[in-house]
């Protein structure tokens, strides 16, 4: 057997025919020994997938203390992205806009399904954005957004602040908006 990467191979078999012509002797133990060589054969493949499953898990892991060492930035732009999805989203009228930033088995996505057929927030453009207060437990994310939105039925633009709650996929070093309230 042959142990690496964390994994253990075992040789194919080798029946062994002795013939006395083939055996040798070994002195490295102080003592004659006879010995018979035999060449072992492993599933190289197999191996050579364990050590790369080895280098990807570690890669991954260096790329998730690089994500999460820069939490507040990528949090960030993924919500400034979203922002823009949402404004096309209430431009074109189509929730699909969306579907990458929001999950859509929460109160969230029917709120903003909502919204849609509602018609209330035609024109939908978000400037001035600010981040504040984000916070982590475990894998969910508050974050508050400032910013001024303006739409088709207000008079002059208005200053919003949205308390956001994200969750955060390790695996994926992505995030999920989960939920969403004006405060």
């Amino acid at each position: 057997t042959v142990t690496h990467a964390g994994e253990t191979f075992e040789s194919k078999n080798e029946p062994l025919n002795l013939n006395y012509d083939e055996v040798g002797m070994d002195y490295s133990t102080g003592e004659a020994a006879p010995v018979h060589f035999v060449e072992l054969e492993f599933d190289t493949d197999a191996i050579y997938d364990a050590g790369e499953a080895e280098r990807n898990a570690a890669q991954l892991e260096e790329e998730r203390e690089t994500f999460e060492d820069d939490m507040e930035d990528n949090v960030e732009s993924f919500l400034t992205n979203y922002l823009y999805a949402l404004e096309m989203m209430y431009m074109l009228e189509d929730i699909d806009q969306v579907e990458d930033y929001v999950n859509d088995e929460t109160e969230a996505y029917a709120a903003l399904e909502s919204n849609i057929e509602s018609g209330t927030f035609e024109g939908m453009f978000i400037s001035d954005v600010k981040y504040s207060n984000l916070s982590r437990d475990g894998n969910t994310i508050t974050v508050d957004v400032e910013s001024e939105r303006d739409y088709d039925l207000l008079d002059s633009p208005a200053e919003v602040v949205t308390k956001y709650t994200l969750e955060y996929d390790p695996d994926e070093l992505d995030f999920e908006i989960t939920g969403f309230q004006d405060i």
